[in-house]
C-alpha cells in the first residue's frame, strides 16, 4: 500500500464569499456542497497522541462518518503529514468503542465545509464509439476505456489529487494472446499507486476514421460518459503529455532528466 499523505495550504480570505469567488475563478467546480461536520478528537490519559503530535479523529457528517489517523507534521514549504482515513458506519458507536478502550475525547469542534475538485480531460483517443481516456473526477484520476460504445470500464484512484502540481500516470498491462484480450490499469500520481484495476476486453485495430487524440478536452464525441464536450475542458493546468511504448522499466515516474534524454533523442 502506497503512503497516503495529506498534504495542506491555507489561505486567508475576509469572507467566505470572497473565497468561493477566487476558487471558482480558478477553474473549480462544486464537488461536495455546504455541510456541517462534527468532529472529536480521541486521546490517552497521559496525552501520548499529542505529545507526538499525531491526531486520532472521529468525524460524523449526516449519515457518514470516519475514523481518521494523521501523523505528525513534517518539515517542508506545506503541512505535509501522514494521513489514514476510513469509513464507519456508526460515529457515535465507534466512540463509545475508542472508549472502552481506555481513549477519551479531549477537544470537540465543528465546522462548514465545502469541497471544490480538479475535472475534466488529460488526454483521450477516440470517442463515444471506442476509445480511452485519461481524466480527472471529483478531484480522483481516472481511467475509462471504452468498446465500441457498448462496454466502459473504469478504473479510479483511491486518494484524490493533493493540491499544487504533480505528475500523474497509467500504466496498462496488456495480457496478451492475441487481439481484444484485455489488461491491468495502475493508476499513479508522483510515482506512486494510488488505484488499480482491469479492462476485460480491448478494440482491436481502430477506434475510429475521424476521431483525434485530444489534449485537455475532448473536440468530438466523449469516450466517457462522466462528461460531455462542454464540460471536458480540464480546470487545472497541464504542463507536458508524455505516451511510452514498449517494454516497461517499472519507475513509474518521469524525471526532468529523462523528459530532455527523450526530447533530444528526437531531434
Amino acid at each position: 500500500m502506497a503512503e497516503s499523505l495529506e498534504r495542506e495550504i491555507k489561505l486567508r480570505f475576509a469572507a467566505p464569499d470572497e473565497a468561493r469567488a477566487a476558487v471558482l475563478a480558478a477553474g473549480a467546480r462544486l464537488f461536495r456542497p455546504r455541510r456541517l461536520q462534527d468532529d472529536a478528537l480521541f486521546d490517552t490519559d497521559d496525552e501520548a497522541l499529542r505529545r507526538q503530535r499525531s491526531v486520532l479523529r472521529v468525524r460524523r457528517e449526516g449519515e457518514r462518518s470516519a475514523l481518521t489517523f494523521k501523523g505528525p507534521v513534517r518539515p517542508g514549504p506545506m503541512k505535509l503529514r501522514e494521513e489514514l482515513e476510513t469509513g464507519v458506519a456508526d460515529g457515535a458507536v465507534l466512540s463509545l468503542v475508542l472508549e472502552r478502550l481506555g481513549l477519551r475525547v479531549w477537544f470537540r469542534y465543528q465546522k462548514y465545509r465545502e469541497e471544490y475538485a480538479a475535472e475534466g480531460v488529460v488526454i483521450a483517443q477516440g470517442g463515444r464509439f471506442g476509445g480511452w481516456a485519461v481524466h480527472v473526477k471529483d478531484g480522483h484520476l481516472k481511467f475509462t476505456y471504452n468498446v465500441l460504445g457498448i462496454h466502459e470500464f473504469a478504473v479510479t484512484a483511491e486518494q484524490p489529487i493533493p493540491a499544487s502540481a504533480h505528475q500523474v500516470r497509467m500504466e496498462f498491462a496488456y495480457d496478451g494472446g492475441g487481439l481484444a484480450k484485455g489488461g491491468k490499469v495502475t493508476l499513479y500520481t508522483d510515482g506512486d499507486a494510488v488505484g488499480e484495476g482491469r479492462v476485460e476486453m480491448t478494440q482491436p485495430m481502430v477506434f475510429s476514421a475521424d476521431e483525434t487524440t485530444d489534449i485537455g478536452r475532448e473536440t468530438g464525441t466523449t469516450v466517457s460518459s462522466d462528461y460531455t464536450a462542454a464540460t471536458s475542458r480540464f480546470n487545472g493546468k497541464i504542463e507536458w503529455v508524455q505516451i511510452d511504448l514498449g517494454d516497461d522499466d517499472h519507475d513509474h515516474f518521469i524525471s526532468d532528466e529523462e523528459r530532455l534524454r527523450i526530447a533530444l533523442s528526437k531531434q
